[in-house]
């Protein structure tokens, strides 16, 4: 009961970025605005879309329709404060919902001993 406890308290618990309180989702972001009269997370979002769009990184195949060999995926908005306090809000997909492509698993890194033995 104490990790649940926790774990609520984790989730529901207010955050702030240097003194701005962060909104959860895109309805707690409207209303920050609307509370503190300024539309800062909204034109955040709207740069988002803005420039997901100008790098037409999406193609629209209509409603209800997933094309073959594609899987729907969730996506969610991640917002932020810089240290300038310029407002961010990222679209991020949920790509734990996707098979890893078996060539982009493996990452080689040289350690400094297997270095010194080449060279050696």
């Amino acid at each position: 009961m104490a990790n649940q406890a926790k774990l609520q308290s984790f989730c529901t618990a207010p955050i702030y970025q240097f003194g701005i309180l962060i909104p959860r989702n895109h309805k707690h972001a409207m209303e920050l605005d609307q509370l503190h009269g300024n539309d800062l997370w909204r034109e955040s979002e709207l740069t988002e879309l803005d420039s997901i769009n100008e790098y037409s990184t999406f193609q629209d195949v209509g409603k209800g329709t997933t094309p073959t060999g594609y899987k729907k995926i969730r996506y969610h908005i991640v917002y932020a404060v810089k240290n300038d306090l310029r407002h961010k809000a990222r679209l991020v997909a949920d790509v734990n919902l996707t098979e890893t492509p078996l060539t982009s698993v493996y990452s080689s890194v040289v350690s400094l001993r297997g270095l010194r033995l080449c060279l050696f």
